[in-house]
């Protein structure tokens, strides 16, 4: 993958149906952790350049992620976190209208 400055990370879930947009990485609702070409190539997101951004597809209309996409998540922000030195704080969950809150807020009730 090409140098990229990644600063950040950005979670979000869509359901079936709905425009998924651009992203890095999608989680599904068994926990498995697909790459994007996007991510292969080092493309960053026209909106947000720094950031990576992780997509937890629902096929379900669920509205919180299942146990196997949580732990799944939490081990993938682990590893970037360290890989890229992105800290706590750059990590943001995209809750739709709600506000953007920290991913540890978001999943871990802080």
């Amino acid at each position: 993958m090409p140098s990229q400055n990644w600063d950040s990370i950005s979670v979000r879930a869509e359901k079936q149906g709905d425009a998924r947009g651009f992203f890095h990485f999608r989680i599904d609702e068994a926990g498995k952790l697909y790459q994007t070409s996007a991510w292969k190539a080092g493309q960053p997101s026209a909106n947000l350049p720094g950031a990576i951004h992780i997509l937890l597809s629902s096929d379900n209309g669920l509205d919180r992620p299942t146990m196997e996409q949580t732990a799944s998540l939490s081990r993938t922000i682990s590893e970037l976190r360290r890989r890229y030195g992105i800290g706590e704080s750059r990590v943001h969950v995209d809750r739709g209208e709600e506000q953007v809150e920290s991913y540890s807020a978001s999943f871990f009730g802080r």
